[in-house]
């Protein structure tokens, strides 16, 4: 079914529910008088179909017909409710696609999307580290009405607080020192379309009051400018903090947490949905071989008791880090659970140090337990917010993200 013959129908199911007096067809250069319902519906018709090529239908007896692989049409056509997405939609986007629900609690979170993506509400995304909270944003950009507008994904963890206010909401050349050029900013670059700010957690107490002015009354303005800019965007935020928490301790301002929690999508980590390890695994051991150019592999079942039996605490991430890995590593077409635990343990055999060290090696190595705890304990006492503890630690921001990297610094 095209796209033509989709509109077609949606139109002549208005036209018999509504009857013949507000009888509409879509014809090309006809001046016609439209009702307010008709409106909504043609403002409707306007929105892609997201549709993502050809896909194939059997047919009972062998041959078979090439169908559009439409996003949310089909339920529409069934039900007569414009811009609804049922649960029983099938829907063939990109980034929706890559979604695995085998297991109750990702089914949930699957029908949360549907729900929340055809609306305007503002939504955080909770979830530990590596749990795909940024495939998720992805996922309800792409389903909403603005998918073909802009998706801008700003990481506050990677911006130091001095330069926060600039990159998201701009600053006109010559506004302080060293803006030798004008800047439109994060805000300005997504108008129309979507924002996804990560680590929410981060936000300074200057960004977190020029926020909620750009929620409540949709304008702002850039540093050094006298002139407001208006802009119409949708706000999505992830954090791996708990932000009601965070707003209770006064961290984060309890108006802008209530304005951004109009929804909440609480992903569950990879130890709670055993049964999307397999599929998952499977996916990134495909997508890894076709990457690498190398035969089909696969997984004995030694190594899948394995990878259902880990914890799992980096989540999705470290999962598919460890089978892209192991298909690397692996000289055979099948991967054995040996081949995962060389890889996750943390010492192997032969690399047992030897009992007598150079003097150069034992000062390097106390350096880095030394330093490695102090980062730790920085980031603790400053609730992770990295601008902070390098502050206290004395060092470059950049610095400290370097440190952090190469001391494998996650939990804290």
């Amino acid at each position: 079914m095209n796209q033509r013959k989709v509109r077609y129908l949606l139109l002549k199911k208005f036209n018999k529910r509504n009857g013949e007096k507000s009888r509409i067809m879509g014809r090309r250069k006809k001046s016609i008088k439209i009702t307010l319902e008709h409106y909504k519906l043609l403002k409707f018709l306007n929105q892609p179909l997201l549709s993502t090529g050809r896909r194939r239908r059997k047919r009972k007896g062998g041959g078979g017909e090439d169908i559009d692989s439409v996003t949310y049409y089909p339920s529409i056509i069934e039900s007569g409710q414009y811009g609804k997405v049922d649960e029983k939609t099938p829907i063939y986007t990109s980034y929706y696609k890559k979604l695995i629900s085998e297991s109750q609690s990702m089914k949930r979170v699957i029908n949360k999307i549907r729900k929340v993506s055809m609306s305007d509400f503002s939504v955080i995304i909770e979830g530990e580290t590596g749990t795909g909270k940024t495939l998720i944003a992805h996922a309800i950009h792409e389903l909403s009405p603005r998918c073909k507008e802009p998706f801008v994904h700003i990481d506050l963890s990677a911006i130091p607080e001095t330069l926060m206010e600039s990159v998201i909401f701009g600053h006109e050349k010559g506004a302080f020192t060293g803006a030798d050029n004008k800047r439109k900013g994060v805000f300005r670059n997504a108008n129309k379309g979507t924002v996804f700010i990560d680590e929410l957690q981060n936000l300074t107490n200057n960004v977190q009051i020029k926020l909620l002015t750009v929620i409540e009354e949709k304008r702002f303005y850039a540093i050094g400018s006298s002139r407001s800019v208006t802009v119409d965007l949708r706000i999505l935020c992830a954090t791996n903090k708990d932000l009601q928490a965070e707003a209770d301790s006064g961290k984060l301002r309890e108006d802008l947490y209530y304005r951004l929690s109009e929804f909440v999508i609480e992903l569950p980590p990879l130890r709670e949905r055993k049964e999307d390890i397999t599929s998952l695994a499977d996916d990134f051991l495909n997508d890894a071989c076709s990457e690498l150019g190398l035969r089909e592999k696969y997984f004995a079942d030694s190594a899948t008791d394995f990878l259902l039996n880990y914890e799992w605490p980096g989540n999705i991430r470290q999962l598919k880090n460890v089978v892209r890995r192991a298909v690397l590593e692996c000289d055979t077409n099948e991967i054995s659970r040996k081949d995962f635990e060389n890889i996750l343990t943390s010492k192997k055999k032969g690399d047992e140090e030897p009992q007598v060290l150079p003097l150069k090696n034992v000062t390097a190595k106390a350096l880095r337990e030394v330093e490695s705890k102090a980062i730790r304990r920085a980031l603790k006492l400053n609730g992770g917010n990295k601008s902070k503890a390098a502050i206290q630690l004395e060092i470059d921001y950049k610095t400290l993200l370097t440190k952090i990297k190469d001391y494998s610094i996650t939990n804290y």
